[in-house]
C-alpha cells in the first residue's frame, strides 16, 4: 500500500522497469540459496555421499543468554535461601506467640497471687 502511494507522488517519467530482469520473478529464499551452496561444497569434498543439512539452533548460545541464565540461577538460589530463612523465622515467631498465650501456672498458695513478681 505504501509503495503505491509513493509511486503516485513521483512523476511517471521517473518510473521505469529494468528490461534485463523478469518482472514477475520471485526472489529465492536466502536460506534456500545457502543450503544449495552447502550442498555443492559437500558434493565437491565428498563425492558419492548424501548431503544432510544441519538444523541450526537459535538463541540459546549467545553470550547474553548464557549470562542471563547464570544470573537467574544465582537469584533463584538466593530466593530459596531467603524463603527457607523466612519460614524458619515464621515458625519461631509462632512458637513464641503460642508460649506467650499459654496461661501462667496456677498459684500454689492462695496468698501467692499477692506477691510481687
Amino acid at each position: 500500500m505504501t509503495v503505491v502511494r509513493l509511486l503516485d507522488k513521483i512523476p511517471f517519467d521517473m518510473i521505469c522497469l529494468d528490461p534485463n530482469k523478469e518482472v514477475g520473478k520471485i526472489a529465492d529464499d536466502p536460506e534456500e540459496i545457502a543450503r544449495e551452496k552447502e550442498k555443492k561444497l559437500f558434493e565437491a569434498k565428498f563425492p558419492g555421499k548424501n548431503f544432510v543439512p544441519k538444523q541450526k539452533a537459535f538463541g540459546r548460545s549467545s553470550a547474553g543468554a548464557v549470562q542471563s541464565r547464570k544470573q537467574m540461577s544465582v537469584l533463584e538460589r538466593q530466593r530459596e535461601e531467603f524463603n527457607a530463612e523466612r519460614i524458619q523465622k515464621d515458625l519461631e515467631d509462632q512458637e513464641k506467640r503460642r508460649k506467650a498465650k499459654e496461661l501462667p501456672p496456677k498459684p500454689i498458695d492462695a496468698l501467692e497471687r499477692f506477691t510481687k513478681k
